[in-house]
């Protein structure tokens, strides 16, 4: 009878050594510290920030009308820096400069025309080169005056 009682007592030990105890509510495991969530230590804050996927260069639709309401010449609808300068007249009172688009037509400009894509007025024709006042956007989007010149081709150049 007393193995019987030994045999009994060895096996509730094992039987509830098996048992997993409650934990404690204050007790923490290692695998649930595993998977808290934990809070973001740093948030990014857009305002005041240009966005970093948004082109910083910005494209002019050709076809577009001038503010004015009037619609664009031809003379209008390429950059100043895509026009080739071929000749420059003098008249009485008056000069003239002859210009080439890239699609090959030629124009004649005088002072004070609108000629490019960018609102660009000539200011003044001298005897070597046509002087186009441009107005542009600098990077943080002020609106500025530049000159462009448009050069005459000299007999040496290519």
């Amino acid at each position: 009878m007393a193995i019987i009682f030994l045999t009994a007592l060895a096996w509730s030990g094992a039987v509830a050594a098996q048992q997993p105890e409650a934990a404690a509510p204050g007790a923490h495991d290692e695998e649930t510290d595993k998977f808290k969530i934990r809070k973001p230590t740093y948030t990014y804050k857009s305002t005041g920030r240009r966005d970093p996927f948004r082109s910083l260069i910005q494209t002019v639709d050709t076809t577009e009308e001038v503010d004015t309401g009037r619609i664009r010449t031809p003379l209008e609808s390429y950059n100043v820096s895509q026009l080739r300068l071929i000749a420059i007249v003098s008249a009485a009172e008056e000069t003239f400069a002859l210009v080439v688009l890239p699609d090959g037509k030629s124009y004649t400009v005088k002072e004070g025309m609108n000629i490019g894509l960018h609102d660009g007025i000539v200011k003044e024709i001298r005897s070597d080169k046509v002087v186009v006042e441009v107005e542009t956007k600098d990077h943080k989007g002020n609106m500025k005056m530049d000159e462009v010149f448009l050069k005459l081709r000299q007999e040496g150049d290519k």
